[in-house]
Formats: structure tokens, C-alpha cells, sequence
């Protein structure tokens, strides 16, 4: 057997070429296909914006309610 394998050692090593070739390949195209799209990533990316916005105002909401004075940093300003 080792000596079968000696003798076509030049196969063997072609077969791995193309196998890595074709796992290389395989596996771009399913990078391709199976990636998010440009504009629902954009799409996403701008709801996650809003969301944060708006929780955000309503954080800003309750220190306005505590009755304490919040900077820009958030933190408490002396009276």
C-alpha cells in the first residue's frame, strides 16, 4: 500500500489541490449567497439607530421626573 502511494504520489497530491479548491470555492459561494444584503444591513443599522434615540429621550424622561439636574455626561449637577 505505502509503496502504491510512493509510486503515485503525484495524484494524491493533485486530488488534494483540487480539493482545497473546491472547499475554497464552495465556501465563498456560500458566503455570497448566504450574506445580509447592503441595504438590509443599512435598513437594520438605522432601526437600531431610532431605537437607541429613543430610549435615550426616555432615559432622559425619568431625570427629568427624579428631580435632579443631569449634565451632558450624566451626571448628577450640584445645586
Amino acid at each position: 500500500m505505502l509503496r502504491y502511494i510512493k509510486e503515485h504520489w503525484l495524484i494524491y497530491l493533485i486530488g488534494v489541490a483540487v480539493a482545497v479548491a473546491l472547499g475554497l470555492s464552495a465556501s465563498y459561494v456560500v458566503g455570497v449567497i448566504g450574506s445580509t444584503p447592503v441595504d438590509v444591513r443599512a435598513e437594520r443599522r438605522e432601526s437600531e439607530q431610532q431605537r437607541e434615540n429613543e430610549l435615550s429621550s426616555v432615559d432622559e424622561g425619568l431625570n427629568d421626573f427624579s428631580g435632579e439636574v443631569v449634565d451632558e455626561a450624566g451626571e448628577v449637577a450640584a445645586d
